[in-house]
């Protein structure tokens, strides 16, 4: 198995273990006067640190797939800026959800001005999912389309092919859940489409042999899972409603 897909499997098992796992086993029940649930501790002391090692490897190891010339430092470079640059974005928006979602949950049940809950609200579900999503999202397409423009490898092979469709499965139950709760799913669900649209365009055309891209692979896969898991969501609850509505 090639490094690359176990980084992928671990990224998203640990993914479900840090962030799903614990809704099921607590809830959302705020802990005292802190505003926050115990999934939400957990988030933000290890999810952070874990996505931040997570996406350092998995870029060294599609960095490390580019084309090995004289140009290959020139051409990584700016997107070695672009992983830094949304790196950065992702971990300011979810410091500034989980710290306005906090807040909001210690103001439940007191009155508060009108303007101060759409302060609030535009900081928690607004303005932190949207840096979140540009940040999470951003560093995924950046490493897809490094990953496209890099000469085709090694094919991969039946067992490891089974390893990376598990962990698309692993990790669309993350990212579908999350873009639930997030009110994002819309948005979750054009970014891998687009995904899959280019993907299969690249195939078709004979530009790169997708068998051999593992991360495109493990993007598509996932794609796959969003879309049925939101299809079956839809009609069961008549909406993409968030799960906090009905758990």
């Amino acid at each position: 198995m090639k490094r690359l897909t176990a980084l992928l499997l671990t990224f998203s098992l640990g993914a479900i273990i840090l962030v799903i796992a614990p809704v099921f086993v607590f809830g959302f029940k705020v802990i005292g006067n802190t505003g926050l649930c115990p999934n939400d501790f957990m988030n933000i002391l290890l999810w952070a640190p874990f996505m931040a090692l997570m996406f350092f490897l998995i870029s060294k190891e599609i960095l490390k797939s580019q084309p090995n010339d004289v140009s290959k430092e020139k051409t990584s470079t700016p997107f070695l800026i672009l992983l830094v640059l949304f790196g950065a974005i992702l971990f300011e928006g979810h410091g500034i959800h989980f710290g306005a979602n906090a807040i909001h949950n210690i103001q439940e049940g007191e009155e508060v001005t009108e303007a101060l809950a759409n302060f609030i609200y535009f900081y928690d579900e607004t303005l932190g999912h949207i840096l979140f999503d540009i940040g999470f999202f951003g560093i995924l397409g950046t490493l897809f389309v490094l990953e496209l423009k890099s000469t085709n490898s090694e094919r991969i092979k039946k067992g490891e092919l089974a390893t990376i469709l598990f962990s698309a499965l692993l990790f669309g139950f993350y990212v579908g859940s999350s873009g639930l709760e997030g009110q994002t799913a819309v948005e979750v669900l054009t970014y891998f489409i687009l995904v899959i649209l280019i993907s299969g365009f690249v195939s078709i055309k004979g530009i790169r042999e997708i068998m051999t891209k593992r991360l495109t692979l493990f993007l598509c896969g996932t794609g796959v899972v969003i879309i049925i898991a939101y299809t079956i969501y839809y009609f069961i609850f008549g909406g993409l409603v968030e799960p906090s509505e009905w758990m």
